[in-house]
């Protein structure tokens, strides 16, 4: 008999004859613990979307938290604790996936109403981590996947066999897809006014009023969905061809959102937001 270390390469011989101590364990599951069942598979990650994702990998081994053991083997790496990115319209490398299956009953997880095996995934958009998902990673009994165990925010996973014949679960691509960015409508109303009177001995000072930012809302979109911004990028000249990047900003007011329709999408408007510019030179920024 062959015995595994726990190693790639780790098989041991073992001897089995009449009167050797490996010959007789003292009971079913000392058998079990000296020889764990393991079944084994391989996955990767797809992203269709536009922008990069995150992909992290929760599990444990422990019989409560999803009998989950995938080390490194020969034709495929564990999946990098410190997780994966992956970037848009991109696969990741193929990573081991499995579990015990050995047990007092005859197999780990055995108490869970599934049946199965799993880790979880959480995945996330990295432009707007509240679109993040948490989905389970499961591996049934009959050797299918699935990821029918789902929460968390708009982004779209499936999963489906890619190859029968890697592992024994064969090879399985999770393809994750992230709804899109909201996209900036045409630029804001801005106003600007000189606090300073002409001929202020000190340097010139300026309030800037923003209004009407607004954006598209990515489709479907409902009310209770979350969205992520990036502020307002401010840029100022004196002769409108050159420009110089002042900073970014971020209104303080309460943003507004119209539902969309068949014919025009949701849209998000953000609310009145203002700034104030000193320079030495007295010109007023035309933007």
């Amino acid at each position: 008999m062959l015995r595994w270390d726990g190693t790639s390469s780790g098989l041991t011989a073992q001897p089995v004859s009449a009167g050797s101590p490996n010959s007789v364990s003292p009971d079913w599951d000392s058998f079990r613990e000296w020889y764990p069942g393991i079944k084994e598979g391989r996955f990767q990650v797809s992203n269709t979307s536009g922008e990069p994702i995150t992909v992290a990998l929760q599990a444990s081994p422990s019989p409560g938290y999803g009998c989950w053991y995938a080390p490194s083997w020969a034709d495929a790496p564990a999946f990098p604790p410190g997780g994966i990115t992956v970037a848009a319209g991109q696969s990741s490398a193929i990573y081991t996936m499995g579990a015990f299956t050995a047990g007092a009953q005859g197999g780990c997880a055995a108490t869970d109403l599934t049946g199965g095996w799993l880790g979880y995934l959480t995945i996330t958009p990295v432009s707007h981590p509240a679109d993040a998902r948490l989905v389970g990673l499961r591996l049934s009994r009959d050797m299918t996947v699935d990821v029918a165990d789902q929460a968390g925010g708009s982004t779209t996973v499936s999963v489906t066999n890619a190859h029968d014949q890697l592992a024994a679960f064969g090879l399985w691509t999770v393809t994750a897809g992230t709804p899109p960015a909201p996209a900036p409508q045409p630029s804001p109303a801005v106003t600007g006014y000189r606090v300073t009177p002409a001929g202020w001995p000190g340097p010139a000072m300026y309030r800037f009023d923003v209004t009407g930012a607004a954006y598209q809302l990515p489709a479907p979109y409902q009310f209770g969905n979350q969205v992520m911004v990036a502020p307002l990028l401010v840029r100022g000249s004196v002769d409108g061809s050159s420009w110089t990047s002042l900073g970014t900003l971020v209104p303080a007011t309460e943003p507004a959102v119209a539902a969309g329709s068949a014919d025009s999408p949701a849209r998000l408007t953000l609310g009145l937001a203002t700034f104030w510019w000193e320079t030495r030179r007295d010109n007023l920024p035309t933007s």
